[in-house]
């Protein structure tokens, strides 16, 4: 096995430490949350992993500053590896854990050449963490991050399609329970949309009915009222025990002449320059998109309502 040079690892780690401990004569405290013998013992793992290309998990190498969010430890997986053989490396890193009662750090598992990434932290049972790795070596998904508590796995799935009946079969396609049952973030990019590629969800799935709101703004993007404007579409979508099923559109736009106004005088000259009619035409699209959905809109100049 091929892995990252020490030289480069230890330097790596030097940053990381250095880093930290600046951050510490400021007065913001470092933390380091795993010993040592345990780093050491996952980085021996994956040094001996045979599907291993390369990583850079290192002793001290998970240790920040107090008000830093914990990194990746990267680790790139050969374009060989069968997804029976990489849950074989997860659960030797699980074994890892559970022989020094610790969670498992962030570790981001990719394989370039398959487009498949996967990224485990906390702690899991071994059923759960290979549901989620299982997602990852989905055609249409590729990339999962799952993390493992005492209230068991939430997950974050991101998935693309080239189509929206694509995109939607997709969604309807089942997935292992212990995945889906809660959801902290997932997104879908749909290739033949350019208004709204990028479609996601908070706390649940992407709805089908997002789905056909981004495609009902197709080409919206290039009905502007000025030469010179342009518009940025987010559609996102949520599910919630007590209002149900809501898809969120979020429109930007901008424009010589509006974006440098003053921001009380924003709606006015929106609304001269047409670009009010145009939220108007957006929002109603969306609406009918939307279908039985409910849908909730914004219409925005540089963070302005002017709809």
């Amino acid at each position: 096995m091929r892995h990252l040079s020490r030289t480069l690892a230890a330097a790596a780690a030097a940053v990381t430490v250095l880093t930290a401990s600046g951050c510490a004569l400021f007065g913001v405290p470092t933390e380091d949350s795993f010993p040592d013998d345990y780093e050491q013992a996952l980085v021996d793992t994956l040094d001996a992993s045979e599907i291993v290309v390369q990583h850079d998990a290192a002793v001290d190498g998970w240790e920040r500053a107090s008000n830093i969010p914990p990194r990746d430890a990267q680790v790139e997986i050969t374009p060989r590896a069968s997804e029976d053989g990489a849950a074989a490396l997860l659960d030797e890193l699980l074994d890892v854990a559970a022989t020094h009662s610790q969670p498992l750090p962030s570790l981001m598992f990719d394989i370039p050449d398959l487009g498949v990434s996967f990224t485990f932290a906390g702690d899991f049972e071994a059923t759960d963490a290979h549901d989620a790795l299982s997602v990852a070596f989905t055609d249409g998904w590729g990339r999962v991050s799952a993390f493992g508590g005492d209230d068991g796995m939430s997950t974050s799935l991101f998935g693309g399609a080239d189509t929206v009946d694509d995109a939607k079969a997709l969604l309807a396609a089942d997935l292992p329970a212990s995945v889906t049952a809660d959801v902290n973030y997932s997104s879908i990019v749909v290739g033949e949309l350019t208004s709204a590629s990028n479609i996601t969800a908070q706390e649940s799935l992407v709805l089908q009915a997002a789905i056909d709101v981004a495609a009902a703004l197709e080409g919206m993007n290039e009905q502007l009222p000025t030469a010179d404007g342009s518009a940025a579409f987010e559609v996102n979508s949520s599910v919630h025990a007590d209002s149900g099923e809501l898809v969120h559109v979020s429109v930007e736009v901008r424009a010589d002449g509006l974006n440098d106004a003053e921001s009380e005088d924003r709606p006015a000259i929106a609304e001269e320059m047409g670009y009010t009619d145009f939220c108007h035409d957006v929002e109603a699209a969306a609406v009918e998109g939307a279908g039985e959905t409910e849908l909730s809109f914004r219409c925005v100049a540089t963070h302005v309502d002017i709809d």
